[in-house]
């Protein structure tokens, strides 16, 4: 189970997810051989058989109506892998819809929802990788039977690879590059989001507030279609913000920087200004908010977060 080769396994089904997703699994997969042996590994199987009848298998409101069985097969495996660097969690698994009477044709529905942690090099190099598929209508003001029905079904699947570094520089500077990727495909129908791609990279670097701090953040986000409707779309950014802290508990920031942006066919370059504070009453309760003009207006996030001893609770709220 410890071999190197599953990184071949990973790398041949990658040719479905393109060069740089099968460049991502097999580097996943060769780490996987050097980590994995401390793993404490489940794996639990489940089959689930469904089958039913209908007088109207494509649910036709008059006319030639026709009777069919239609027999719902999905086998699924369930991972959990923890080890030191390493952890492997989800479930993966297919659905076959076959037709007794032939009425339509069988159909292999993928299921998934998979995602993976490495730390690949102890505390610098970290890499995000997962993946999700699930089942949804094609047309959501059309029929959507229950049971093994296939019919105005679509598949849609999310690949997800995260690399990241991070680490210190010099004893005071933190810093981390980051680079999620996401790819979306739609299979049993024609889609405009069919082979989206979605990028977010980051560069980051940050003094903590002693009591002046100062961070320096880069960013592009890309977002890019195979076909021209909607347009790919960018957004480009740097930002300088200098924080200061009046107590533990309690840090103000400036922040001020420039943006430049390619949306919906149209260009736009804005300066970027705002202010943020960060209070922590207790070590319990933490309090954090931004203001910033942007291109698009005032982009604002706000989140809290209290933690008690049997419970914790989050509350988030934004525009951006």
């Amino acid at each position: 189970m410890h071999r190197p080769e599953r990184a071949a396994l990973a790398c041949y089904s990658g040719r479905l997810l393109g060069v740089a997703r099968c460049s991502a699994f097999a580097l996943l997969g060769a780490a996987y051989a050097g980590v994995a042996s401390a793993a404490r590994w489940s794996v639990e199987p489940a089959v689930q058989a469904q089958a039913t009848w209908t007088d109207n298998v494509a649910f036709e409101e008059r006319g030639d109506k026709k009777d069919d069985v239609l027999v719902e097969l999905t086998p699924a495996v369930r991972l959990l892998g923890v080890g030191r660097r390493l952890r492997i969690a989800g479930t993966v698994g297919v659905t076959a819809v076959g037709y007794a009477n032939g009425a339509r044709d069988t159909r292999v529905l993928p299921t998934a929802d998979l995602s993976a942690n490495l730390e690949a090099i102890e505390r610098f190099f970290f890499v995000e990788a997962g993946v999700v598929a699930r089942r949804g209508a094609e047309d959501v003001f059309g029929p959507r039977p229950d049971g093994a029905a296939d019919l105005n079904t679509v598949t849609t699947t999310q690949y997800r690879l995260v690399p990241s570094l991070q680490g210190r520089l010099g004893g005071n500077v933190d810093y981390q590059l980051r680079s999620a990727n996401s790819w979306t495909t739609v299979s049993g129908a024609r889609s405009e989001t069919d082979g989206a791609y979605l990028g977010e990279h980051s560069l980051r670097l940050e003094r903590q507030p002693t009591p002046l701090g100062v961070r320096l953040e880069l960013a592009r986000s890309d977002t890019r279609f195979e076909s021209q409707t909607p347009p790919s779309a960018t957004v480009d950014s740097g930002r300088l913000i200098l924080v200061y802290a009046f107590s533990p508990g309690l840090a103000l920031g400036l922040r001020g920087g420039y943006e430049k942006t390619n949306l919906v066919l149209r260009d736009n370059e804005q300066t970027i200004y705002g202010a943020d504070v960060r209070w922590r009453p207790t070590e319990r309760t933490v309090l954090e908010a931004l203001g910033e003009r942007r291109f698009f207006g005032t982009g604002w996030r706000l989140r809290f977060d209290h933690r008690m001893p049997r419970l914790a609770w989050s509350l988030a709220a934004g525009r951006d």
